[in-house]
């Protein structure tokens, strides 16, 4: 198994991931809608990565668009960051 963290990821990497879990719960979905054990069913790979594919670009456009907000976001709340320090005079002597 890997030991890369999700920071490590590019924007594709992570729109597939994101494709795969949502068609993973698609599937989980419309087996507890038909009442059928996921375990039992037999899910078609090609099915899968077709929606990988078409669903792609979409969750790279949302990635993108969160990782920018996120930097919006965090460059507006240092701005307002004041950092009051209090006011010290020292005193120099020679020892």
């Amino acid at each position: 198994m890997s030991d890369r963290k999700i920071e490590d990821m590019s924007t594709f990497e992570l729109s597939r991931w994101y494709a795969l879990m949502e068609a993973v719960n698609i599937i989980g979905e419309a087996c507890d809608e038909r009442g059928k054990n996921f375990n039992k069913m037999k899910i078609s790979p090609l099915d899968v990565v077709k929606y990988i594919e078409s669903t792609c670009d979409t969750y790279a456009k949302k990635i993108e668009t969160e990782k920018n907000d996120d930097i919006r976001h965090a460059k507006t709340r240092a701005d307002h960051i004041i950092i009051k320090l209090p006011s010290v005079t020292f005193e120099l002597q020679e020892v």
